[in-house]
This record gives C-alpha cells, sequence and structure tokens, in this order.
C-alpha cells in the first residue's frame, strides 16, 4: 500500500526560473525535508526546493539557452501558476526568470517518495491550494 506524505507550505517562483511542470516549495515545517534523499547538501539545506509535477511533462521556458516553442511553453507555465493562486508575474527580459510575483502563496504537497526514492526531487503528485481539514501535516493511505 502506498502511504503518501502531506506536507504543508508555501509555493515560490520570484526569483527562480519555473515551467509548467515544476515549482518552489518551502515547507512551513523544514524537518518534513528530513524523510528525502537529496543529491547534494546544498539541496538539503535549502529552504525552498525545487519541486517536479509527477505525471506532467509541460514545454521547457529555457533549457541551456535554449526553450521549445514559447508560447505553448510560457501557456503551461502560467495555467500552473494560475491554479497555485498566483496572479501577478513579472518576467525578465528574455522571459526565463521571473522578477517579481505575489507568491509564497500557502498551499500543500502530497507526496509518495521518501529515504529509499531516488532522484534528486520530491515526487509532487498533488498540489492542493486549500487547507485540509485540520490544517496540519499528515500521512495519508492510497
Amino acid at each position: 500500500m502506498t502511504q503518501f506524505k502531506v506536507i504543508q507550505g508555501t509555493f515560490h517562483v520570484k526569483g527562480y526560473q519555473p515551467d509548467g511542470d515544476s515549482i518552489r516549495f518551502k515547507a512551513e515545517n523544514p524537518a518534513h525535508w528530513d524523510s528525502f534523499q537529496w543529491n547534494s547538501a546544498n539541496k538539503k539545506k535549502a529552504a525552498k526546493k525545487q519541486l517536479r509535477i509527477e505525471a506532467i511533462d509541460a514545454l521547457e521556458t529555457h533549457y541551456a539557452g535554449y526553450h521549445q516553442p514559447r508560447p505553448f511553453a510560457l501557456a503551461a507555465l502560467e495555467r500552473l501558476l494560475k491554479l497555485l493562486g498566483i496572479a501577478y508575474t513579472e518576467y525578465s527580459l528574455s522571459l526565463t526568470t521571473i522578477v517579481n510575483a505575489d507568491d509564497a502563496k500557502p498551499g500543500f504537497i502530497a507526496t509518495y517518495c521518501s529515504k529509499t526514492s531516488q532522484g534528486a526531487n520530491p515526487c509532487v503528485t498533488r498540489l492542493p491550494a486549500s487547507k485540509t481539514s485540520s490544517g496540519k501535516c499528515q500521512t495519508l493511505r492510497a
């Protein structure tokens, strides 16, 4: 049986280069990250973790100096931001970095990754923007 860990925190984009399938997340309680395996000490101690959304593969707004068809890549990013409640964003001239935004929106992530999981980042399986009934971090069984 798969166990899901629900973590409360805030979503962040200001100063970052998100795509339509990734977002930064800061856990309200940093101890929740202790159950994950990190590829480096810097990733482990970073307050805002880079998350990949499971089963979503959006076009890239940037990658090694290139991008995929920009209108579609930006549309995917804008849709993700809208779902998270981030309504205002300003981009750099190159349209790769968000330089200003009304981010730090509260929400939750649900993940099944653990210390035994492989990979650089936790796998986000849900991005609910509303609070659970208790408002606390909890483990769910699916």
